[in-house]
């Protein structure tokens, strides 16, 4: 039998009865099953027979790290032909640009190639470094990038892949039993790579605390490390550097284009974004611990600088940062001083499935009194939400009750009625059945607010543990 996931305090700091050395054990076998209303339930999880995975890099004068990013993600692939790369390639002159790293890296690897392998599955938006206003602007790009890819991962430009990487981190995205999964975490370093480009041996991240020195200030957080984990652990945080969900994840939740010189802070607002339109946060378990980060200070790489170099250069810098901050405060509520847009703000941050104060419950994190702030480190539970219809609208076969209950009744009328109205019962028990099992080739699944439409895919239902229970 496999060992529950727990997890050792190792943090100096002891809070929320979180004491240094000792163990506390988790439960993510029941984490989609909510506290206080155990009849709901989140939207089964659906993936097509076939599928494409989107890698968006937005890379800042990182052309070598970049260009080997890519080289592990096609040479390490299960199925590279299916993988379409989108890098927003921020350079000056004399810089190296990401494609054509990859490309020498391609030709080492495959000498008899006339061309350069893969290289029409890698879209490039060149861009003059010079220009950069920082991350967001950068992801803001690379979304556009996105086409009718099922899977989106938007990652950091200096990370390797493992063998067989993809299979891997969807299998493991399925293990969430969520449609609306969100996978991500800070990835562990090089050095954490197992045997053989393997999985790391036993302890996996999972951002669960955050730190804000005052209730003006945006939290951010860190991670702890959980030993034998073998589920998706349900967390309030996702970490920039590493996001793979569904592709509706990223563009029906839009980033914010007018937010600039942001770096601490854009991750909580992001996490409120996705909690609050209805996707829910999961740090991988050790199967889809998949990426990792090179984590060689940057005086040792062939990094070139920061986006922070251009504020010099930016005469109103201060003042576009300090709008961007409060133009994130406002939709966090909190205070704020000075000036702030708010242009654009219905297009950015649409009507929510879930509100602002159940995410900050969720989270842990007070905007009255810093003494109330809880780290949601231990086992956290799915919350229903509040107006389920856009999320029943997008996914037209979900209903937020929990089909398994709602099959259980309805067998349980069909055995106590009388025999002249079975039909009409087996009407209503196939209506129920319908929302457990759907059958191949019958769920075409909607997306909305695409360009164009997508191909018609033929999905599979992915059985959840409560399925197996």
């Amino acid at each position: 039998m496999a060992q529950s996931p727990s997890f050792e305090w190792d943090r100096d700091v002891e809070k929320n009865g979180f004491i240094h050395g000792e163990r506390y054990y988790l439960d993510p076998e029941h984490q989609n099953i909510p506290l206080n209303n155990a009849n709901f339930r989140p939207p089964r999880p659906h993936v097509p027979l076939d599928y494409d995975i989107f890698i968006g890099l937005p890379s800042y004068r990182d052309g070598s790290r970049c260009g080997y990013t890519i080289w592990t993600a096609f040479s390490r692939a299960l199925n590279a032909s299916r993988l379409h790369i989108g890098v927003v390639d921020q350079i000056v002159s004399g810089d190296v640009e990401c494609i054509n790293e990859y490309c020498k890296l391609a030709k080492e690897t495959w000498p008899d190639d006339l061309e350069c392998r893969y290289k029409n599955q890698i879209s490039i938006d060149l861009r003059d470094a010079k220009e950069s206003t920082g991350p967001i602007s950068a992801r803001v790009a690379l979304h556009n990038l996105i086409k009718e890819e099922e899977f989106c991962l938007v990652m950091d430009s200096h990370m390797q892949f493992i063998p067989d990487w993809d299979g891997y981190l969807v299998e493991d995205w399925k293990k969430t039993g969520n449609e609306m999964a969100v996978l991500s975490v800070y990835p562990t370093g090089y050095e954490t790579i197992g045997p053989g480009l393997t999985q790391p041996v036993s302890q996996t991240r999972h951002n669960c605390y955050f730190a804000h020195d005052s209730l003006h200030t945006i939290p951010d957080f860190g991670a702890i490390l959980i030993d034998d984990s073998q589920q998706p652990q349900m967390g309030a945080f996702i970490g920039a550097g590493f996001q793979f969900s569904k592709c509706h994840a990223q563009t029906r939740v839009p980033l914010d284009a007018k937010l600039k010189w942001v770096f601490l802070g854009e991750e909580f607002l992001r996490s409120m974004q996705l909690w609050t339109q209805g996707y829910d946060i999961y740090s991988p378990s050790r199967l889809g611990h998949v990426v990792f980060h090179d984590e060689t200070p940057k005086s040792q790489t062939t990094r070139n600088g920061s986006y922070d170099d251009n504020e010099s250069r930016v005469a109103t810098y201060k003042t576009e940062l300090e709008m961007s901050l409060n133009r994130m405060r406002s939709q966090l509520s909190i205070p704020y001083d000075g000036p702030v847009d708010l242009s654009d703000i219905d297009k950015y941050y649409p009507p929510k499935v879930r509100s602002l104060e159940k995410y900050l419950k969720f989270s842990g994190v007070s905007l009255t009194d810093l003494s109330l702030d809880t780290w949601p480190c231990k086992q956290l539970h799915w919350v229903p939400y509040d107006n389920p219809e856009p999320i029943q609208h997008f996914l037209p076969n979900y209903k937020m009750k929990n089909p398994v209950e709602l099959l259980q009744k309805k067998a349980a009328v069909l055995n106590s009625r009388s025999d002249d109205r079975t039909w009409e019962i087996l009407s209503e028990y196939y209506q129920a059945f319908a929302l457990l099992v759907v059958a191949v080739g019958v769920s075409i699944f909607l997306v909305s607010r695409r360009k164009s439409r997508r191909t018609e895919k033929v999905y599979e239902v992915v059985p959840t543990e409560e399925d197996k229970a």
